[in-house]
């Protein structure tokens, strides 16, 4: 999963430059599965931290595309 997560946030970055929105869509996603990998590795703090942020994210993709 962090593996996933890993080459999801790398492939957001590059696709920054040529669509903003659906950058910040995968890295929502990427942060997401961060978030699940640490609550499964019993890290709690950072995993719900990962989880709010990649809600955060997607969230601010979503009102930008519909805008």
């Amino acid at each position: 999963m962090k593996i996933t997560a890993l080459f999801l946030s790398i492939f957001s970055i590059v696709t920054a430059f040529i669509n903003l929105n659906v950058a910040l869509l995968m890295f929502g996603a990427a942060l997401l599965l961060f978030g699940f990998s640490n609550l499964k590795l019993k890290n709690k703090i950072f995993g719900y931290t990962y989880l709010i942020s990649g809600v955060v994210f997607i969230i601010g993709a979503s009102i930008s595309f519909s805008l």
